[in-house]
């Protein structure tokens, strides 16, 4: 299943809602995504139409914009449990409040490596998931762990 397929759009016009967009235009977005129909190819017949649930049409030149307004939830919750937390920061991150960076679909999630901040993690894509029905694809994902070590000791690694 791709990325696209599983968006919630009552999420999708909410977070439009909430941003000011205007009415006018949220309907015009409603009209477009939720109208499409689709059917079956069986023998080389079209079977009967049905329409989409949820998900944007990969391919459609406005989805993409469409997605990143879903991912601002994403970036809101995370946020949001962050500050609610005891959420730590990587020691480099720390000052800057840093704790993820997103381009696209992909995300790059930076912390210390303790418990309580994976769990932030955890229940924040849980979270996600069942707002938006967006899952992250696991099978895809990468996990590197850096070490930071104090200065003494950098010294001492490399000498």
């Amino acid at each position: 299943m791709k990325v696209y397929d599983t968006l919630i759009w009552h999420l999708l016009f909410n977070v439009m809602q909430v941003m000011g967009f205007p009415e006018r235009y949220i309907g015009w977005v409603k009209r477009c995504v939720t109208a499409a129909y689709f059917s079956v190819n069986l023998n080389g017949s079209l079977v009967g139409y049905f329409r989409n649930e949820r998900g944007l049409r990969l391919g459609d030149p406005i989805s993409f914009y469409l997605f990143l307004l879903a991912l601002e939830v994403y970036t809101a919750l995370f946020s949001w449990n962050i500050a609610r937390t005891s959420f730590d920061f990587h020691p480099r991150c720390k000052a800057l409040d840093l704790s993820h960076l997103s381009f696209a679909d992909d995300h790059f999630i930076i912390t210390a490596a303790t418990e309580k901040s994976f769990q932030v993690i955890k229940d924040t894509l849980e979270e996600f998931g069942n707002l938006s029905g967006l899952q992250p694809s696991y099978q895809k994902s990468v996990q590197c762990i850096l070490l930071v070590l104090k200065k003494e000791k950098k010294m001492d690694c490399v000498t």
